[in-house]
């Protein structure tokens, strides 16, 4: 049989395969987006205070809203979810809105991964349905939304990049601007990413060429370059280079938690199980030698961990910069990678039943935690509907470790799954209270530069009662409780405000936080507090 005839023949079986891989492909988005479409609130930790801006920006005209707020509209790098949710949650209702936004979020990533694989290596093949061990991270626990979705966006540019490299060099430069414009709008880092995998795939066609032309160069030049010269005029010319603040923190020792963000979530000994279960695979695949990594892609693999280790923590802006790369990076990875034609049908299939076994106690435990955090949400947001329109929140917390160490020291993050309790992070939770009532909360992110909403500047001044611009107040103890609390009784005795309650939300898993007299403690669930302090705060 020739070659030919071999390729001809072969054709009935790769169709079987690529119908197969394009089921189980909406099989498991569907699985994917099912958890965070059961929830009556997703409950990711910077996402509590996303929703609240999303509610200002719903009716930024409403009672009590356009005292406190007023929108703020510019083209800066982090309006993703701010341009599709608004418009939608008038229609759904902002919690619904946000979890049609997640899910899509995560379909797109998913099959975004799959479409890439498929537009680099020109066949559909089932190993980048791996990609859907990792769509639930650590990033997308942490909330980061925009960047996600960014991510999601990038994936899918990226796989029209690859398909139009047979198309002239206008069009590809056009495709690229408007691709690059688009990645920009939602997020810098899927922006930079995008960048990093053209100039990958663009050094991979030089050196593969048996010549190197001057043109040829130049042409490389204008297909990775053009593009981004329109973001950076924006970027430039932007409120957020304008706003931002000056420094760079740069942490080593999350250098080392950084590459485990694509296998955390909030389930530590399944985490672990699923970490160990990919690399026993990735052992697995180098022994045999059955891993190709598409040359395009192989300059961009080795670049991501040293841009990890190279760029600061936070810059810019920017929070948890390298953490974010290879929870966003993997899927680029694996979407560039296939398994050898060469590699034994026992040994996909070996890789295939442990990377499903993977994703079923990874989506069990997904589906536990869900419905362990439904009720505490629901008791919580409850507490929010009750509360006087008109009035203000002030949020507190007795945990002084970072969100991240308190991932790992936090016992009930150690329990197995069927014992899991007090799953919800309460970071930020209080900024929810806006989609129930009109509630100011001074810890809702409003950050100059990179949200479309502003605070107006009386009510700016009570930023200065929480510890920073979006983190509630750390507390010592129960006397810097008490100091907490006449500063906020001295402080909304001030004029212009005129607040109809006065409420205080803590964090306080150990139940050290004791309300004055003549404080009324409202709620104490899940290691939450909440007091209602409005006729302490008039004497």
């Amino acid at each position: 049989m020739t070659a030919a005839d071999a390729a001809i023949a072969a054709q009935p079986r790769r169709l079987t395969e690529a119908r197969a891989v394009m089921t189980a492909c909406v099989v498991l988005s569907l699985v994917l987006a099912a958890p965070i479409m059961a929830m009556s609130v997703p409950w990711f930790c910077d996402l509590y205070f996303h929703m609240a801006r999303m509610a200002i920006l719903e009716n930024p005209h409403a009672a009590h809203i356009s005292d406190w707020y007023r929108p703020d509209w510019r083209l800066v790098p982090n309006l993703a979810m701010d341009l599709v949710v608004p418009t939608l949650g008038k229609a759904i209702g902002t919690a619904a809105a946000t979890r049609v936004f997640l899910a899509l979020t995560f379909v797109l990533t998913f099959t975004g991964t799959v479409a890439l694989h498929h537009a680099i290596h020109r066949k559909l093949t089932w190993f980048p349905l791996v990609a859907c061990l990792f769509v639930y991270n650590w990033i997308t626990f942490l909330g980061f939304a925009n960047v996600l979705f960014g991510n999601a966006l990038l994936l899918w540019a990226l796989a029209l990049w690859f398909h139009a490299r047979a198309r002239t060099l206008p069009f590809r430069v056009v495709l690229g601007a408007v691709c690059a414009v688009i990645l920009y709008t939602c997020h810098l880092v899927p922006l930079g990413l995008y960048a990093l995998v053209i100039a990958s795939a663009e050094f991979a066609r030089l050196q593969q060429a048996t010549r190197r032309r001057a043109h040829e160069i130049g042409r490389s030049l204008a297909v990775t370059a053009a593009p981004l010269l329109v973001p950076l005029v924006l970027l430039l010319t932007s409120r957020t280079v304008e706003a931002s603040t000056p420094g760079l923190d740069y942490v080593l020792a999350a250098k080392l938690f950084a590459l485990l963000t694509p296998f955390i979530t909030v389930d530590i000994p399944v985490d672990l199980a699923i970490a160990a279960g990919t690399a026993a695979l990735l052992y697995l695949l180098a022994r045999e030698r059955a891993l190709v990594v598409a040359p395009e892609l192989r300059f961009a693999l080795v670049a991501l961990p040293v841009l990890v280790l190279a760029i600061p923590t936070s810059f810019f802006g920017t929070d948890l910069a390298d953490f974010r790369l290879p929870a966003l990076g993997i899927f680029i990875a694996i979407a560039g990678c296939r398994l050898g034609e060469q590699s034994s049908r026992r040994l996909q299939l070996g890789v295939l039943a442990g990377a499903a076994a993977l994703f079923a106690i990874r989506m069990t435990a997904i589906v536990i935690d869900f419905a362990t955090a439904e009720p505490e949400v629901k008791a919580i947001t409850q507490q929010f509907r009750a509360m006087k329109p008109g009035a203000v929140l002030f949020t507190g917390t007795f945990e002084h470790r970072s969100f991240l160490v308190d991932l790992f020291s936090k016992p009930e993050n150690w329990l197995a799954p069927w014992q899991r309790r007090n799953v919800v992070p309460f970071r930020h939770i209080g900024t929810m209270a806006v989609l129930y009532q009109p509630v100011l909360v001074p810890e809702t992110t409003m950050i100059d530069g990179q949200q479309p909403v502003a605070m107006l500047p009386p009510f700016r001044a009570l930023k200065a009662l929480q510890s920073q611009d979006h983190v509630a107040r750390a507390l010592a103890g129960t006397d810097d409780l008490n100091r907490w609390l006449r500063e906020i009784r001295a402080a909304v005795a001030q004029p212009p405000y005129r607040f109809t309650a006065v409420y205080i939300a803590l964090s306080d898993p150990q139940g050290l936080a004791k309300p004055p007299p003549g404080i009324v403690e409202r709620f104490s669930q899940y290691n939450y507090r909440i007091w209602d302090a409005s006729e302490w705060m008039a004497r």
